[in-house]
């Protein structure tokens, strides 16, 4: 099998209502003057695209917006393509600083609008299958892009976490991530939701050898909209301190 085709794309005031197809895709895939492709992200989000073909170059142009608009980007913000095939291609979203974050987030609008709204009810079998799928291929779609630095954990915030002001990671996951990149018991790392600013947490090794979050993780976890049974994505990595990015499904 052919390995994937990638392409990046940033969004400005020029592609907001079509985007010309990168040339590495159209080359490879033999794409032609009215048909239809499929960008589909890691939570299986799917939009249905037409190329359209001007001044011999072609272009994304019904369904784009739609898709601007469904996956929440922002100008500046990027679109990484993952062409398999000639009907479908694959989409990873960075953000400014390219970052990864998740395609959707969350509608902050709506939560605002409904402060007092009750806690959601828990997941069904079916639900955490389903997340656990998502989870599957969104790893797998951004593993290629992580630094091997990088390391990641998922984790399901529960009310313990909550009322500790803590989330810990497991024994196994600390000792083998963790623990190389911190090199401390106790020490200070910036945490932040994927493509937001970030805050200063402590992270600390408890006796049983798992490290974990604290200093803030409640009030962080209250602001950025992560409730209970949130499947969270703890990226772990070092440029010059150690940070952590979450991502949450």
């Amino acid at each position: 099998m052919d390995p994937p085709i990638f392409s990046t794309v940033r969004l400005t005031t020029g592609n907001q209502h079509y985007v010309r197809v990168p040339s590495a895709i159209t080359r490879t895939y033999q794409l032609e003057d009215e048909q239809n492709v499929k960008l589909v992200t890691a939570h299986e989000l799917e939009v249905n695209i037409r190329i359209q073909k001007s001044s011999n170059k072609l272009y994304m142009t019904e369904g784009w917006e739609e898709f601007i608009e469904a996956t929440g980007l922002q100008l500046g913000e990027y679109v990484v393509f993952k062409a398999l095939s000639s009907s479908k291609i694959h989409v990873i979203v960075l953000n400014k600083n390219g970052h990864l974050r998740c395609p959707v987030p969350e509608d902050i609008s709506e939560s605002e609008a409904a402060p007092n709204r009750p806690a959601p009810s828990k997941r069904t079998v079916k639900e955490m299958h389903q997340a656990i799928t998502e989870v599957k291929n969104y790893i797998k779609d951004i593993a290629q892009f992580l630094h091997r630095s990088n390391k990641f954990d998922i984790t399901t915030i529960n009310a313990t976490f909550m009322k500790q002001d803590r989330v810990y990671f497991s024994k196994e996951f600390s000792r083998k991530y963790i623990a190389p990149l911190a090199r401390r018991k106790t020490l200070k790392i910036k945490v932040q939701l994927a493509g937001h600013p970030s805050s200063t947490m402590i992270l600390h090794k408890s006796t049983d050898d798992r490290y974990n979050l604290k200093a803030g993780w409640a009030h962080f976890a209250i602001k950025n909209n992560i409730e209970l049974g949130s499947l969270c994505i703890f990226h772990f990595y070092k440029t010059n301190q150690l940070q952590a990015t979450i991502d949450v499904l």
